[in-house]
């Protein structure tokens, strides 16, 4: 499952962004098609990169193709251009889902195409290791409940053992 790109249709427009960061409100790989309509391309605008300034998204590296009506399109390339993608970063952070709602194996698959990408990753990591770890909190609470339990069967004191158990088991 591939929880980076996502598309999304507002207006009169239809968007395709390939990456998301909420931490530092950038958009990757963005594709936005406008239709007339009857559902015919007017306007297809793609860029490398888009940052949120506030009010609007300024995209980076890109190309705007004009397609007219004869057929034929036309094609400027722009170093950074301002746009209204009538949506802000918060629109696109419902989007996206958290580590905790993915699978095992959707977050390492995941987590390893981010990794490929080059793009951050720290925080589906975190939340790969919290799987893992949880998972072993049984075997952990015996291991330390052993030594307890060993050492109420020699001096009688229940009470206290199981308070130990409790404490450590609330610590951990």
């Amino acid at each position: 499952v591939d929880t980076t790109a996502f598309w999304y249709r507002a207006q009169n427009g239809i968007y395709n962004i390939e990456f998301f960061d909420p931490e530092q409100n950038t958009l990757d790989k963005i594709s936005i098609m406008y239709l007339d309509d009857i559902f015919q391309a007017k306007k297809a605008i793609y860029a490398k990169t888009g940052s949120w300034n506030g009010e609007t998204w300024d995209l980076y590296n890109g190309v705007e193709r004009l397609f007219l009506a004869d057929g034929g399109q036309t094609a400027t390339t722009f170093k950074q251009q301002s746009l209204s993608l009538h949506a802000s970063p918060e629109d696109f952070y419902i989007s996206r889902k958290e580590g905790d709602e993915l699978s095992f194996t959707e977050l390492w698959r995941l987590l390893k195409q981010l990794r490929t990408s080059g793009y951050p990753s720290t925080s589906y990591a975190v939340d790969l290791q919290a799987k893992v770890s949880y998972s072993f909190i049984n075997i952990i609470m015996a291991i330390l409940g052993i030594p307890f339990a060993l050492t109420i069967g020699r001096s009688g004191n229940m009470a206290l053992g199981v308070a130990v158990s409790t404490c450590l088991g609330l610590t951990y």
